[in-house]
């Protein structure tokens, strides 16, 4: 277990090879998952009634989405939190799956 240990703790400060190939190897994934974010922020964005933030080398995003009163009555109506049905709805349409804010503890508006 001390040699496990002694190597990994070589590792984080440069003693192996490989260490330079794992810098370069995380850099490369930090990237690729800071383009996506940044390609699903935007795309987020340029959609009407629809507010992102940047979220930095994230695998998810947290969209406002601002519901119309007609969805809100429709929801209403089913006896359904507005979001809730709003997710529900983007799936059986789209097989989209997401997670209502009110999931979170998120309140309303």
């Amino acid at each position: 277990m001390l040699e496990v240990s002694t190597s990994a703790q070589e590792l984080t400060l440069g003693g192996d090879i490989s260490y330079e190939q794992f810098l370069t190897d995380s850099k490369g994934i930090l990237e690729s998952l800071r383009k996506r974010a940044r390609m699903m922020t935007d795309g987020f964005n340029s959609c009407k009634s629809v507010v992102c933030n940047f979220t930095e080398v994230a695998m998810y995003s947290f969209p406002q989405i601002k519901l119309p009163p007609k969805a809100i009555e429709a929801a209403k109506s089913a006896g359904k939190v507005p979001d809730v049905f709003y997710c529900l709805k983007l799936l059986e349409t789209t097989d989209i799956s997401t997670v209502p804010g009110s999931g979170f503890g998120q309140k309303e508006g």
